[in-house]
């Protein structure tokens, strides 16, 4: 999908907290606490994991190694991540923000020995986590900024994992770009949905990305409760077609 990135308007509001945060010497903290003051900013549905993932009580995932480091998934996100491995039974896979690749390590010990996962970063050194392991034969690592050139090799994606650019305009980006690469039945998780840390980025964040994706795309997504995940299913009798509810 070619578009345009539209401009980023920022509601009268964030620019006062924006311009408190600035004074009050721009500190985490302090962004956390002002933005929570930004509720407009969760306007997706609320729906909890085992409303929408196949087989979510049922279904067992392995973790074998645990995220870390400051831009690794909390865990609790990689586990509802896996079960949407196991439940979703996808063949292609395409995370687009790999980092030290344990993600991509365990979606490649959660899934069937014929799914294949593609790992995109910016770093050419990624995929530490899984060098030299069994589940490096199921990884291919595409380097480069996220584009259809890069990521298309294994296209279409049946599941789609979105946890890189987290400025406004680079996950909108990277949300069309995932619309352009889903497969029939494919499924799209993004990471950061949540409305902590504004401040920290001068055009918005994953909720402004999602909101402007929404409105090009027409897609219907859903807010993963006790998660930072959002979620949009075209899989047959799992598909978030009405606003608020799955089968």
């Amino acid at each position: 999908m070619q578009t345009t990135i539209p401009s980023f308007h920022e509601p009268w509001l964030a620019k006062l907290l924006r311009l408190f945060w600035r004074s009050a010497g721009r500190s985490r903290s302090m962004d956390r606490l002002l933005s929570r003051a930004l509720g407009y900013r969760d306007f997706l549905p609320k729906l909890s994991p085992e409303k929408c993932i196949p087989e979510f009580d049922s279904s067992r995932v392995v973790i074998t190694q645990s995220p870390s480091g400051p831009w690794a998934t909390p865990l609790v996100d990689t586990f509802v991540l896996l079960k949407g491995a196991v439940g979703f039974q996808p063949r292609r896979v395409l995370e687009i923000g790999s980092y030290l690749g344990v993600t991509a390590r365990l979606l490649a010990e959660n899934t069937s020995p014929e799914c294949r996962i593609f790992a995109l970063d910016l770093d050419s050194g990624h995929g530490r986590a899984y060098r030299g392991l069994p589940a490096e034969s199921k990884i291919t690592r595409l380097v480069g900024k996220s584009s259809g050139e890069v990521a298309s090799p294994g296209a279409p994606y049946d599941m789609i994992f979105i946890d890189g650019d987290h400025g406004r305009a680079g996950a909108l980006q990277d949300s069309l770009l995932a619309w352009d690469l889903l497969s029939e039945r494919g499924v799209i998780f993004w990471h950061d949905y949540q409305i902590q840390d504004y401040f920290v980025h001068r055009q918005g964040a994953v909720p402004e990305a999602l909101k402007e994706f929404q409105k090009i795309s027409g897609a219907i997504m859903v807010s993963l409760t006790g998660t930072m995940l959002a979620l949009f299913s075209r899989y047959p009798g799992w598909e978030t077609r009405v606003e608020g509810s799955l089968p």
